[in-house]
């Protein structure tokens, strides 16, 4: 795991710095590095977005051989592939866990929220728990569904890439902030108060969230690298998101 950095000396000007990445070209992507234990038996992720796009597009996967952990929007295809599954996907971030890289949502394994791609800004959440073998999703701190979850997300040799896949196809187009980790499955009544309760951390750098193992609140900072052009910081453990391709940074109000 990363090693934990001290932000209590910029407190004052980080909190003042909250802003998005505005994915707005296919190619835009990123990359957390030393991410790659950032997969747990259960755990819990949470974003927000803002996006109108119906395509079939990648907001974040940590791919592998064996375990696929992947975040999409969603298009108009068969869920499960049959027509007793048909459920217009349009529109809606889905979540899913599979078996090999590229494959999950081949399954019914799928989480999906609300349709939310209405361009305003929105709280996606899902939870895979493995006690009780079940994924849901939260949409706004209300639950959208609840699948079946018959794969356990595991740690792999395969960074977390945000905003496309680790080539940088497929790339999401809308915009993304606040990202957070939890390595454990967080309950419906935690999730209803996620929000608050991670604005108290942030400003008093005490009571973090029980499990919050990385959290991206603040704008991107643009840097004089050869490669990438945005790093974007976790404020827990210090994890760094490298991003490429010089996407947009935009204004962004929790």
């Amino acid at each position: 795991m990363a090693q934990k950095k001290d932000y209590n000396s910029n407190l004052v000007e980080f909190l003042r710095s909250f802003g998005a990445i505005n994915f707005n070209k296919s190619n835009d992507y990123g990359k957390i590095t030393g991410s790659e234990a950032l997969a747990f038996p259960s755990m819990t992720i949470s974003i927000q977005t803002k996006f109108t796009t119906t395509n079939n597009l990648v907001v974040f996967e940590k791919a592998s051989d064996n375990t696929s952990v992947l975040c999409q929007t969603g298009n108009d295809f068969t869920k499960g592939g049959t027509a007793s599954n048909s459920l217009d996907l349009r529109g809606r971030l889905l979540f899913s866990l599979g078996t090999s890289s590229g494959q999950a949502l081949q399954s019914t394994q799928v989480g999906y929220t609300a349709v939310i791609n209405d361009n305003n800004w929105h709280e996606s959440v899902y939870v895979a728990d493995s006690a009780s073998s079940v994924q849901r999703t939260f949409t706004d701190g209300d639950i959208a569904s609840s699948v079946p979850m018959n794969t356990i997300p595991a740690a792999n040799s395969n960074e977390w890439n945000v905003g496309a896949r680790a080539t940088g196809s497929i790339g999401y187009t809308g915009e993304m902030a606040e990202l957070a980790v939890y390595d454990r499955a967080k309950s419906a009544g935690f999730i209803k108060k996620q929000k608050s309760l991670l604005k108290r951390y942030l400003q008093s750098r005490a009571e973090k969230p029980e499990g919050l193992v990385a959290y991206f609140p603040n704008t991107p900072i643009a840097v004089n690298d050869k490669d990438w052009t945005h790093e974007w910081t976790d404020v827990v453990y210090g994890y760094v998101m490298r991003i490429y391709n010089n996407p947009s940074i935009t204004s962004y109000s929790r």
